[in-house]
This record gives C-alpha cells, sequence and structure tokens, in this order.
C-alpha cells in the first residue's frame, strides 16, 4: 500500500482491526470490504493488539518497519 497522508487511515484502520477483534470478523472478510489486502488487515490486527488503546493506528513508512 502506499505511503497515505490522510488524517483519517488510521481511524479506519482501527475500525477495520476492531471487526476482527471485537465483532469476530475474518480477516479476509474485512479485507473484502475494506478494499486492502488480508495481509495488511492482519498487520493492522497485530499492531492494535500490541497498542491496547482505543487510538488510531499510526502511519509507517516501510522503512521504518524495517529499521525495528
Amino acid at each position: 500500500m502506499p505511503y497515505v497522508t490522510s488524517p483519517y487511515a488510521p481511524v479506519a484502520r482501527r475500525k477495520a482491526a476492531n471487526l476482527v477483534l471485537r465483532h469476530g470478523h475474518a480477516c479476509a472478510e474485512v479485507a473484502r470490504m475494506t478494499g486492502v489486502h488480508r495481509a495488511t488487515v492482519g498487520t493492522w490486527v497485530k499492531k492494535a493488539e500490541q497498542m491496547n488503546s482505543n487510538q488510531g493506528i499510526p502511519t509507517e513508512s516501510k522503512a521504518r518497519t524495517f529499521l525495528k
């Protein structure tokens, strides 16, 4: 997914992750609803579990991800 600068993207990611975590939908089902790959939704779910809050999931560049 290309780098996104929309201020609404973090909230949309959290809502998608909540569909998996709280409502029991499958990652593939949420991916079809949101128009992203299922692995992307899986990444958002992992980040949401690590954050343990109801904040949006921030946008990070791939370069930052590889440096961790």
